[in-house]
């Protein structure tokens, strides 16, 4: 018996161990009994779903399905050389290439073997929130990861991005979730448990349509990701080369560049004052409010039209593609900090530690009215475009550090709501900063795409599984999106720090 039966349990959200602080007392069958021997192992809903992918149709155990499982290694790390994939590297069936870990030449020479190839699919292995997140690799340049992740490659006849899919799936969660130990904090999958998870193995050309999702997925994540360095790098060049960031404090300075609502030493260190003064002579440069206002519109819920709402916060910010991506919350579990309403591409400004750049723009694409927390200040342009091109000169390190410089606390800066208002950013012309604008919401936009793709792939495995699937609808799909990946090949990316 349990407090929650499996049925319920599929509409419980989070990470994969988030029901292990509850209490169970479970009744099995013998026949269910594995080398796992707490009751955590053996909730309904890891059982239910355990017994529907073996009888949805073939299924092997994953160890019968790869050529080798390498759990990672705790590498030496280095300032360049070969790539390091992390944790937070693996996500809903994708894995984030980007990475600023690095590992020495020296270690890759010893090591060659852990490297990971091109369509192999990783594991986190620890970490309560992120434990058992699986995602599919397809990058070239054979990386490491670190002794939190394991690796494994598919026979031929499997398919990785279908398989990362499964994996990813409800039932596929509660397979890895099995073989989970430890207390909250301290949580561990059991390795050889991972060699017993049991995968379905649905026709060749079922998981390659499915696959293709996913692959299709990554090259749209791969050419957005080259709109937006590109857009990044014409906004560079309008900015100019910066003055030397020293970390030296302000000692000595002009009477005439102390401000009377800063005289700390922080404010006045000699970069932000040589940044100031280069910006100062210019007339190619424009503050923030020139192109948007800062909104302020506060929420009223007693007056809200539904029962849930859009919450956008800090915590959920994408800072590496601009996404803000709302959550949906029942409008009685409201959070105090809930206040501003926004709307369609506006831009959400991180107010707390600016340096870790949390700023990002709602899809102009999302139709519903969201409220954002009020750790965020809000700016609206005039259009979409323009609230892109604002977003993207914001996380320059040009904009970063004038924002910088108006922050206070230790630990944990914070800057004033208005303070993103005065920012100065390059300004070419409305017709340029239109042109590099819509460049921007074309790489969001396909960032969308990339997430829906994800989402559908796994929705087919889910249909799979429960006998629900269009084949025919599913394969079309997937000779379609075959070709268009052969007709979108990778972009070209400019060097990195490794060779």
């Amino acid at each position: 018996m349990s407090l929650v039966d499996a049925s319920a349990a599929r509409t419980i959200g989070g990470s994969i161990d988030a029901r292990r602080d509850v209490f169970h007392v479970n009744w099995i069958e013998p026949k269910d009994i594995s080398n796992l021997l707490t009751a955590q192992s053996y909730r309904p809903e890891i059982i239910e779903a355990l017994h529907e992918v073996r009888s949805a149709g073939d299924w092997r155990k994953l160890q019968d399905v790869c050529q080798d499982i390498t759990p990672g290694r705790g590498p030496k790390y280095s300032a360049t050389g070969i790539p390091c994939l992390k944790t937070r590297n693996v996500g809903n069936v994708l894995v984030d290439k980007e990475t600023e870990e690095f590992v020495s030449y020296e270690y890759s020479e010893r090591n060659d073997r852990l490297r990971v190839p091109a369509d192999s699919v990783l594991m986190t292995l620890s970490g309560a929130g992120s434990i058992g997140r699986v995602g599919v690799y397809l990058g070239s340049e054979r990386p490491f990861t670190n002794q939190h992740l394991v690796w494994f490659k598919l026979t031929q006849d499997l398919d990785s991005g279908f398989m990362a899919a499964y994996l990813s799936t409800w039932w596929g969660e509660r397979a890895i979730e099995q073989g989970i130990s430890g207390s909250t904090g301290q949580l561990w999958l059991n390795q050889d448990h991972i060699r017993e998870i049991p995968v379905t193995t649905p026709e060749s050309s079922v998981q390659r349509a499915i696959g293709n999702k996913v692959r299709k997925a990554e090259r749209l994540r791969e050419i957005s990701a080259s709109l937006r360095e590109s857009a990044s790098g014409q906004i560079e060049n309008l900015y100019g080369k910066l003055p030397s960031n020293g970390t030296k404090l302000a000692s000595w300075v002009a009477s005439d560049v102390l401000q009377p609502e800063r005289l700390d030493a922080w404010f006045h260190k000699p970069y932000y004052l040589s940044l100031a003064m280069q910006f100062r002579d210019r007339d190619d440069v424009i503050p923030v409010n020139n192109l948007c206002r800062r909104i302020t519109a506060s929420v009223d819920f007693s007056k809200w039209p539904s029962t849930s709402f859009d919450y956008y916060e800090i915590g959920e910010i994408k800072s590496g593609t601009g996404e803000a991506v709302g959550v949906e919350v029942n409008v009685v579990d409201a959070p105090s900090r809930a206040k501003t309403l926004v709307r369609a591409g506006d831009v959400l400004v991180s107010t707390v530690r600016p340096n870790l750049k949390a700023i990002a723009q709602i899809s102009p694409d999302h139709k519903r009215i969201g409220v954002a927390t009020s750790g965020f200040c809000v700016l609206r342009a005039e259009t979409e475009a323009i609230g892109a091109y604002i977003r993207a000169c914001l996380v320059t390190d040009a904009g970063t550090h004038q924002l910088m410089r108006w922050s206070t606390g230790g630990t944990y800066p914070a800057i004033d709501h208005s303070v993103p208002l005065n920012v100065l950013v390059p300004n070419p012309g409305e017709e340029q900063i239109e042109v590099i604008g819509k460049q921007l919401l074309l790489a969001l936009d396909y960032t969308h795409q990339a997430s829906s793709l994800v989402e559908d792939a796994k929705t087919d495995v889910e249909s799979l599984i429960e006998g629900s699937l269009d084949l025919e609808r599913l394969l079309g799909e997937g000779e379609s999106t075959g070709r268009w990946l052969e007709e979108n090949p990778v972009p070209s990316s400019k060097g990195r720090k490794h060779s």
